[in-house]
């Protein structure tokens, strides 16, 4: 039965930060339906991601598989970049050499046997793109921010043993804060 998939792109973690170095991954969820439109709920799925290059049928650049299981509500979660790598690498993808588009196929019996699904354009998020234009990034330690002085109203820094993985975090004019809202993770 061939799935019909509607999939959306968070891409969380994932910015073109001047200096810094964020996360090797994007966030990647998608709803998996069968040809009825039922969602296939807890269910062994195979599935297959290429990072294609120039359009959404373009030459891939990246191909990477997954074995999963769909969650309760037949959503697929995963990271790109966090898969078993089958062409390429995901760290040499020159972001530079866009437009870049992520290809979904699936196997919905749990194999092997991929079906493409379609393509999705990744385009950037907001924070990627102020983090793009700024000179004052850069990648430090906890240590190195807390004995910064006189910094600028929106300097933004990859603090590298902040939270679990390191932080992207902005300079408010008062103190700093955790690039995607809220406050920083010590």
């Amino acid at each position: 039965m061939k799935a019909t998939i509607f999939s959306f792109l968070f891409i969380l973690g994932f910015s073109a930060v001047a200096f810094a170095q964020a996360p090797e991954a994007i966030k990647y969820q998608a709803a998996i339906r069968d040809a009825d439109g039922n969602r296939i709920k807890n269910t062994a799925i195979g599935v297959q991601i290429s990072i294609v290059q120039d359009s959404a049928t373009g030459a891939a650049v990246y191909t990477e598989t997954f074995a999963e299981t769909t969650t309760g509500s037949g959503l697929l979660n995963i990271e790109l970049g966090g898969g078993i790598a089958t062409n390429g690498t995901f760290a040499a993808i020159d972001w530079s050499q866009g437009p870049y588009f992520v290809e979904l196929a699936l196997d919905i019996s749990g194999g092997t046997s991929y079906q493409v699904m379609g393509s999705t354009q990744l385009v950037s998020v907001p924070y990627a793109l102020y983090a793009n234009t700024t000179e004052r990034s850069q990648v430090i330690t906890k240590a190195e921010r807390d004995a910064m002085t006189e910094t600028a109203t929106g300097t933004i820094i990859y603090c590298s043993d902040c939270g679990a993985n390191g932080e992207l975090q902005v300079f408010n004019s008062t103190e700093w804060t955790n690039l995607i809202g809220g406050a920083v993770t010590e």
